[in-house]
């Protein structure tokens, strides 16, 4: 029987699946759940899967789809079925490029997995029953940067536009946000692209939920970069740091990026200084800092919020754990609630 992914108001319980690295301990994909006070629950292997880094939804939520992020030809797309025994692998497709890092699907059931190793990206379909199409098409940047991660491009992230058609890819490599559209004859067609400040090297981004306005995560220089969208163009508003003005940022990385349902509130993990930095965001989008709450843990690579916004959870790479926030709304400020072991965390996905 298959499953839907809602959120179970009345146990007031918030079920998620959580990717990992396979390097240690792990096994693949788990899913556990969240209770209405904020405590973990029913951590279970749901499916053996290599290196499941990035996890994603099909646009009715029946399917789930990760990456397995490895070097071709076990790079690879995959879909799985979703139902109360598990995960059941329907169909793997490759990524055509090495170590494929994120997963972006439109209403269309387009997918594009962006390959960090490989430079590039990869559109796919979902079609009937959860099968995902052979690659429909491909496309590699080119670029560097002055920094030793920079030799090559680094295509980390890739985002669709609020109308669904037109395409971001973050390239950590090159400094570059590159614009890209699906074709009606399922091609991508490079369309232009924006430079980014030297060595920045962006990761992930996300759109205001409410408002114009386009965040850009810069990973190595731990900085996040808004942008005004004005007649489908990007327009640069100001750019900020993540961290103390006396702690070493030669030392951090920042990895994630979320803003609250109600756009009030927008949130960067920092990997070394190991906090989610809290923004407040005014009613031009405009980012101030409010607070760092540490994590409890080494590396938080990856953290998502509940649905509703009432908790955000944390994952430890590093020191292999979840962490548990109670989000005040009006403040936004975080206070801890619980945690849990759990194996290289890299990944949480909220039903």
């Amino acid at each position: 029987m298959v499953v839907g992914c809602t959120t179970d108001q009345k146990q007031n319980s918030y079920p998620f699946y959580l990717g990992t690295y396979t390097r240690g301990e792990s096994e693949g994909i788990y899913k556990l759940k969240l209770d209405g006070e904020g405590q973990f629950a029913d951590l279970k292997l749901q499916a053996e899967v290599f290196n499941p880094s990035f996890l994603a939804f099909s646009p009715d939520s029946t399917y789930l789809m990760a990456v397995e992020e490895n070097s071709p030809p076990q790079s690879l797309l995959s879909s799985f079925a979703i139902s109360e025994a598990g995960l059941e692998r329907l169909s793997s497709s490759a990524t055509l490029g090495a170590h494929p890092c994120h997963i972006a699907v439109n209403r269309a059931g387009y997918v594009v997995s962006s390959n960090y190793s490989g430079g590039s990206i990869v559109l796919h379909q979902i079609i009937e029953n959860g099968q995902l199409t052979k690659p429909l098409d491909t496309l590699v940047f080119e670029g560097s940067g002055p920094t030793g991660r920079q030799e090559k491009a680094h295509a980390h992230s890739t985002h669709f536009w609020p109308d669904s058609k037109h395409l971001i890819t973050l390239d950590l490599g090159s400094d570059r946000l590159w614009l890209t559209a699906i074709t009606p004859d399922n091609t991508l067609q490079l369309q232009d692209s924006i430079v980014v400040a030297a060595g920045s090297g962006p990761r992930h981004a996300t759109f205001h939920p409410k408002k114009p306005y386009f965040y850009v995560l810069n990973e190595l220089t731990s900085r996040i970069t808004q942008y005004s969208i004005e007649e489908g163009r990007l327009n640069y508003v100001s750019s900020l740091p993540t961290l103390p003005e006396d702690y070493d940022g030669s030392a951090n990385t920042t990895a994630e990026v979320k803003i609250s349902p109600d756009g009030r509130f927008l949130y960067v993990s920092n990997r070394g200084h190991n906090s989610i930095a809290v923004f407040s965001l005014d009613e031009q989008g405009k980012t101030k800092l409010v607070k760092w709450t540490p994590t409890r843990g080494d590396t938080p690579r990856n953290f998502s919020l509940t649905p509703d916004g009432k908790f955000l959870v944390v994952g430890n790479q590093d020191s292999g754990s979840l962490v548990c926030f109670k989000r005040d709304e009006e403040t936004g400020l975080l206070e801890f609630t619980d945690q849990l072991e759990a194996p290289t965390p890299t990944y949480i996905l909220f039903e």
